[in-house]
């Protein structure tokens, strides 16, 4: 899938430079097709998805495994921590997507989606204008 991002469609969830490495940064980007913007999201056992980038193999990851507002999303290897388990949400043609790691949700810093705008985790806003809307396009 490409995540698109609600505040513009022709801006995605992407892995920083195309980097295969532990802790790469997510951001948001131009779409452009590159396999580090395209992700599976696998449903485990536990009702919890992970996100896998495809082209690096590693998974969506609130880094240093933090439950705290504002923490960054990079891209690490699998671990099964509660850091790269995610709940998504249909909201209308859109979906959300919630960290079981204090329950923040991927959230476009500022709200605003431009090339290198970085994703987070906050707060869950009743305001749909808000960066934390997608649009999962099969690929």
């Amino acid at each position: 899938y490409y995540i698109l991002n609600r505040q513009n469609l022709g801006q995605v969830v992407d892995i920083t430079g195309n980097s295969k490495s532990n802790g790469a940064n997510v951001e948001s980007w131009a779409l452009n097709y590159g396999n580090n913007q395209r992700f599976t999201f696998t449903l485990g056992s536990d009702g919890y998805y992970t996100i896998k980038n495809v082209g690096s193999g590693l998974m969506l990851d609130v880094a240093w495994d933090s439950t705290s507002r504002g923490a960054n999303v990079e891209q690490y290897k699998a671990n099964g921590g509660t850091n790269q388990k995610w709940v998504v949400k249909a909201e209308g043609s859109y979906v959300s997507i919630r960290s079981l790691n204090g329950g923040y949700y991927l959230d476009t810093f500022g709200g605003r989606a431009y090339n290198g705008a970085n994703f987070d985790i906050w707060d869950g806003h009743s305001n749909n204008n808000q960066g934390q809307y997608f649009k999962l396009n099969k690929v």
